[in-house]
């Protein structure tokens, strides 16, 4: 059994995932990206396990700059210039990939067990291969933001009867996302593909707030944190 649980820590909410199960003692994990997991027996009040989270706060605040610069340092974004062969590295939505090429009747580009798979009929030609792994990412992110405009603007709606916004892709060097209020329209990074999703989600939530706040005030940041209460862990990684 498990609930999802948030606590005011010294004016930061903090977000963390309650299992109960038989055990003899409170546990907290922070896992890799970034999420806090308790355990604790059903007889530990919630009010306990709260404050027990709150008397950790600097150890997960630590525990997640750490983990969010090992993810920036871990994170292999697609090269479009190079030529990728077997046993090179790549990034999709946060997890480290091995390239694997190898001969089929069809050609295919998915994920298995910590390997990007190409397989094609003609597995020594670079070009098509490279090909192949663009179309990979480029239809991954279609794919990824249509999914999450839908997921946030749903959550704009409810919470502030906001229509969803239109969005347009971009491969960009200086920032993850930008919001065009006056025309209506969202752009975003096409990079956020390689880092994990609820990275992407938080930028979604970040643009879509400033039709709400058209600024970076305070009040801009109690909208963000109103819907996404755990955004500074992924935006964090973003930095």
């Amino acid at each position: 059994m498990s609930e999802r649980r948030s606590v005011d820590c010294q004016g930061e909410i903090i977000e963390y995932t309650l299992v109960r199960k038989k055990v003899k003692n409170v546990n907290m994990r922070v896992k890799a990206d970034g999420s806090v997991s308790v355990s604790a027996s059903n007889c530990v009040p919630v009010k306990f396990l709260d404050d027990f989270v709150c008397s950790r706060y600097d150890f997960i605040k630590s525990s997640v700059e750490r983990l969010s610069a090992e993810k920036k340092n871990s994170v292999f974004e697609l090269d479009e210039s190079r030529t990728y062969v077997g046993g090179d590295k790549v990034s999709f939505l946060g997890e480290e990939l091995t390239v694997e090429i190898g001969k089929g009747a069809d050609d295919s580009v998915y994920v298995s067990d910590g390997k990007l798979v190409i397989q094609t009929c003609d597995p020594e030609n670079s070009a098509f291969i490279q090909k192949l792994i663009r179309n990979f990412f480029y239809n991954s992110t279609v794919s990824l933001f249509r999914e999450l405009n839908d997921e946030v603007s749903q959550l704009f709606a409810e919470k502030f009867g906001l229509s969803k916004v239109p969005i347009r892709l971009r491969r960009m060097k200086s920032r993850w996302g930008s919001c065009h209020v006056t025309d209506g329209f969202i752009v975003m990074n096409t990079r956020l593909v390689f880092y994990p999703k609820n990275c992407a989600k938080y930028v979604f939530v970040h643009e879509y707030a400033h039709f709400i706040e058209p600024n970076h005030s305070p009040k801009f940041y109690a909208v963000v944190s109103s819907v996404m209460s755990d955004y500074k862990i992924h935006s964090d990684i973003l930095k």
